[in-house]
């Protein structure tokens, strides 16, 4: 403006109140900066002047459940609600995890050449792949001999282990003989076993672990006849 003008052209009554915000342009008029900033400084809300919260208009919700809502736990007891556990206490614990991960021994994870994965021990060391579910077989109906002892009355079944059995990790022989049970007699096995006996009555079960090549049940009763059992093997 020309320091000898007149300044008439910038008294308030002489510019008015844009219709829509925008921003200054190089050689607005006063007037026509007036307006401008005037409706920026109309569109304004409370809270710009006040800085008050309860000003704020469309104010946002706080979700439930916050950080704020919680206190800090610095142990690892704590199970009371509302409490979040201290950095230092998520530290020490995933430094612990992370230790565990390490420490395995030599044992490594990795994949065979079929692609299937397993475990091995030592950097060479083949795979051993994992199962995916349990490998056994059944056979049903078995005739095994039996013998009776000179001077004995009772009958004595014998099952003989085959190279099959052993190449499982058990065996379950359930036994039905025609006479009632006396024992179970195990020879040659390398066990852990657990044998049945139904007290009275003329079948017995019996579980072998590990079994080995030629290892012998032996199903002892009263009485004469035939004996069958019936065989699970399990890998």
């Amino acid at each position: 403006m020309d320091i000898g003008a007149k300044a008439s052209n910038v008294l308030p009554e002489n510019f008015v109140e844009q219709k829509e915000r925008s921003n200054l342009a190089a050689k607005d008029k006063l007037p026509v900066i007036f307006g401008k900033l005037s409706k920026w400084y109309a569109d304004l809300r409370p809270v710009a002047w006040s800085g008050s919260y309860s000003d704020l208009t469309n104010k946002p919700t706080i979700p439930e459940g916050s950080a704020a809502n919680y206190q800090v736990a610095n142990n690892d007891t704590t199970e009371a609600e509302g409490f979040v556990a201290d950095a230092r206490i998520v530290r020490t614990h995933g430094l612990e995890i992370d230790g565990l991960s390490r420490d395995l021994g030599g044992l490594a994870f990795a994949q065979d050449a079929n692609g299937n994965w397993g475990f091995k021990i030592g950097g060479a060391d083949p795979v051993i792949p994992f199962k995916g579910e349990m490998d056994f077989d059944y056979e049903h109906n078995i005739s095994i001999p039996y013998i009776v002892v000179a001077g004995n009355p009772n009958v004595l079944h014998y099952y003989t282990m085959t190279e099959e059995d052993a190449a499982y990790s058990y065996l379950a022989l359930f036994a039905v003989t025609a006479g009632s049970v006396v024992s179970i007699e195990l020879s040659g096995v390398s066990g852990p076993s657990i044998v049945c006996n139904k007290p009275g009555g003329n079948y017995s079960f019996a579980l072998i672990a590990n079994p080995v090549l030629n290892g012998k049940v032996n199903f002892r009763h009263g009485g004469t006849g035939d004996g069958h059992v019936f065989k699970l093997m399990i890998k």
